[in-house]
């Protein structure tokens, strides 16, 4: 199996959990409008869905850091990441041999 690998910017905006679920929602309706509304433009559709990812990263780092400091907190959100990354992998393995898809 081939991987896509992508880099999301590490930044701390200062803004709560709570703040970043409302921005994740804005970032969500973006992304849902681009495919909504229209012919789907690929490049603006990529950065809609980079500007999701980052909010996630943002999120689950507002979420530890008032219980982690420094360079424990990046090693949890790397570990959340990659929990999930590992979870999607075996979720469309498991996909993709149930439904017959072509790996290449």
């Amino acid at each position: 199996m081939r991987f896509i690998t992508i880099q999301i910017p590490i930044f701390d905006t200062g803004e709560t959990p709570e703040a970043k679920v409302e921005k994740m929602k804005e970032e969500l309706d973006e992304l849902l409008d681009e495919f909504c509304h229209g012919p789907v433009n690929k490049k603006t559709a990529l950065s809609e869905m980079f500007d999701v990812v980052q909010v996630m990263h943002g999120f689950i780092q507002a979420e530890v850091k008032n219980l982690l400091v420094g360079d424990d907190i990046q090693t949890y959100v790397e570990r959340c990441f990659k929990k999930g990354n590992d979870a999607h992998i075996e979720k469309m393995t498991i996909r993709s041999a149930e439904r017959g898809w072509e790996v290449p």
